[in-house]
């Protein structure tokens, strides 16, 4: 992704809002609750913080698309 000079600066704030992962294994309804709400609220701060909203969202579906190549790779937890 082509990055400007100061977009290390708006992805680092995106990313302290952004969770790595859930913090414990959810059942999906709560997984879908946690990715839609973490999403949203990361928008609404990038967005108060000051980055542009075009960029704000192509680094949250960055977020989403990296939450999910990590989730696919993840083994499945046989209890589930």
């Amino acid at each position: 992704m082509f990055m400007s000079q100061g977009s290390q600066i708006e992805i680092d704030l995106i990313e302290s809002v952004l969770p790595t992962c859930c913090p414990a294994p959810c059942a999906d309804e709560e997984a879908v609750d946690l990715l839609r709400s973490s999403v949203i609220e990361g928008f609404e701060r990038a967005i108060d913080l000051g980055v542009p909203p075009l960029q704000a969202l192509t680094y949250i579906l960055d977020w989403v698309s990296d939450e999910m190549a990590r989730v696919k790779a993840a083994p499945v937890s046989a209890s589930t």
